[in-house]
């Protein structure tokens, strides 16, 4: 994760600290450093991670489009609504 996301992702956990939490691409690959897992950010919140891989820091396997997420965030008994979508490196 570059500097510069980190960073806004820390602002908005300081000003915007509400739950619950989603983030799309949470993914946390081996060679990446401590700071892949925003989780530590928002402590004490729900926090659902959508890749569509499996690995560290997923919740939920799915390929983000159409009806595939709706029915995959049922079946682990997410909320319905959330108070914070994290995208930060997903869409290359």
């Amino acid at each position: 994760m570059t500097p510069n996301i980190l960073k806004f992702v820390k602002l908005i956990s300081e000003i915007h600290n509400k739950g619950p939490i989603l983030e799309f691409g949470s993914r946390q690959l081996p060679n990446q450093d401590i700071n892949s897992n925003l989780r530590t950010l928002f402590p004490g919140k729900q926090y659902v991670g959508i890749d569509r891989d499996a690995g560290t820091g997923v919740n939920v396997i799915c390929e983000v489009g159409k009806d595939r997420l709706s029915n995959q965030l049922y079946k682990v008994k997410a909320p319905k609504q959330y108070s914070t979508i994290l995208m930060c490196e997903m869409i290359e």
